[in-house]
């Protein structure tokens, strides 16, 4: 069992926002915003007015970095249905969904510690935005590691890893996971769409649930470095553009932006391989600038 569902719009190198497809929920047409680097539903209250939060529904929160925002509302379990190519083909998922009722702008936000409370004194000023077209689909993984201020971000939240039937079918033939191409995303795996394909084993994260899998590993060099570092990969749909986190392993040849960014220097030649450069089954280089 698989369905494809294709993006609403061209994806490409140079497309600055993420991918969405179309689905409804609460009974609503909606468009859905594809991140890969976050692993829950989101959805302004404002878009589904015939849902009743009370008490019972749980209490969560995200924080957007990106933005400094932390949204805050209550988990409502409800199903979503994502459309293929027509609207006779699609797929139902069944999952809670973060229903947001506030949210602030908190520049200091401390994700370690603050667990969906911001401070009075890191609170910069309610968020102006308008939350009326707030839709947010994550379908990442590994984001809910020991530490982290993702108690939500767990399997049972991923949409895709949810799937309840596929046009009107029940899935529970379906060989859960999903592939993200520049068309769409291809959800349930097939020998069919998978051939080809190389694979490389996930670690685990502290979770009883087996598709609770760690993010995988990936090491880079700079300028031909003799030391690769070993990093965690987070491959995000919603970046248009690459991070390194520092390391003491390596000094890259950095141009300052300010006291907490800097640049790669133009002319720098960066090499990936995953999940390492003695085992790597996939990887790339270019030069900074090019």
């Amino acid at each position: 069992q698989s369905i494809f569902l294709p993006w609403t719009s061209t994806f490409t190198r140079s497309s600055n926002t993420a991918p969405s497809i179309r689905g409804s929920i609460f009974g609503r047409l909606q468009t859905f915003l594809v991140d890969t680097s976050t692993t829950r539903v989101i959805v302004a209250l404002s878009l589904v007015p015939k849902v009743k939060l009370t008490n019972q529904h749980p209490a969560g929160w995200d924080y957007m970095a990106s933005t400094q925002t932390l949204v805050i509302g209550r988990f409502v379990t409800h199903d979503i249905t994502f459309y293929g190519t027509t609207r006779n083909s699609r797929a139902v998922c069944r999952v809670p969904i973060l229903v947001v009722t506030k949210a602030v702008k908190c520049p200091s936000y401390n994700e370690s510690t603050d667990r969906g409370v911001c401070p009075t004194s890191k609170s910069y000023v309610k968020w102006t935005q308008s939350l009326s077209k707030f839709v947010h689909l994550g379908v990442g993984f590994g984001r809910s590691g020991s530490g982290s201020d993702t108690p939500f971000s767990t399997p049972s939240h991923n949409a895709f890893l949810n799937v309840v039937s596929i046009n009107g079918a029940n899935a529970s033939s379906m060989s859960t996971g999903y592939t993200i191409s520049s068309q769409g995303v291809q959800l349930g795996l097939t020998p069919n769409n998978t051939a080809g394909a190389v694979w490389t084993p996930l670690r685990k994260l502290e979770d009883s649930d087996p598709r609770a899998w760690a993010l995988p590993q990936v090491s880079f060099t700079a300028d031909n470095s003799s030391e690769p570092v070993q990093a965690d990969a987070l491959v995000d749909t919603s970046a248009t553009q690459m991070y390194i986190q520092s390391s003491p392993q390596v000094i890259l040849p950095n141009v300052s932006v300010d006291s907490a960014v800097q640049h790669v220097k133009t002319g720098t030649k960066m090499a990936f391989a995953f999940p390492d450069f003695d085992n790597g089954v996939a990887g790339y280089d270019f030069v900074v600038g090019d």
